[in-house]
């Protein structure tokens, strides 16, 4: 029941997600952020993992298990075991694709 409650609450964000994108219009398309917070964590602890993409089609953070989608701002919590390097890739109706890097320092 918590998972189809959790399911719900994430699709109710992707559309508000979603309408923001549309209403902010515009052709760029560019990875404007994608950040950890914190940058350093100690083993056991999470971290967020936020990204702003306007105009994509499709996101993808890897490696982490969570769907994501186009946002101009949205975060997922992460806890890795051990220092490690996440990768936003990115991709417009046009199919070209950008991507950025970003670790997670674990002590």
């Amino acid at each position: 029941m918590e998972r189809q409650a959790a399911q719900a609450r994430a699709e109710k964000q992707h559309e508000q997600d979603r309408a923001a994108v549309e209403q902010l219009g515009g052709r760029e398309f560019a990875i404007l952020s994608f950040y950890a917070s914190p940058a350093v964590i100690r083993r056991g602890e999470s971290a967020r993992l936020c990204y702003g993409v306007p105009n994509a089609k499709t996101v993808k953070l890897e490696p982490q298990p969570q769907p994501v989608w186009p946002s101009t701002a949205h975060c997922v919590d992460v806890s890795p075991a051990k220092s490690i390097t996440y990768t936003s890739t990115v991709e417009d109706a046009a199919g070209k694709t950008l991507s950025q890097d970003v670790e997670i320092k674990v002590r």
